[in-house]
């Protein structure tokens, strides 16, 4: 089973990304790991509330298959986030930014 980050923050279109996790996890067999910059609740724009599993900077190391950045990106671009989407990026695997993270990155 590999293993796919999920980069989260507050304020993100959560519903732009519970269906793609959804297909890795239960049809592809991924482990989904929620990420984000600080161990905090992060709210969506739906209004639920997620909890990270990881901070970003504690996941540089791991082995992964691939980073998806969820939609609503108005957030600040941190060292470490550049870091792990190179680092990822130049490994050959998925980096993923959905709508609004995708113009950003």
């Amino acid at each position: 089973m590999g293993k796919m980050l999920f980069f989260i923050f507050d304020e993100m279109t959560d519903y732009e990304v519970t269906f793609i996790s959804h297909l890795l996890s239960s049809e592809a067999g991924k482990e989904i790991i929620t990420i984000s910059y600080e161990d905090k609740m992060i709210k969506g724009r739906s209004g639920f509330l997620y909890k990270p599993d990881k901070l970003v900077k504690d996941v540089l190391n791991y082995n992964v298959d691939g980073l998806i950045i969820t939609g609503g990106w108005y957030g600040e671009v941190k060292p470490e986030l550049i870091e792990l989407i190179n680092k990822i990026y130049l490994e050959g695997k998925l980096v993923g930014g959905i709508c609004g993270a995708g113009t950003v990155f």
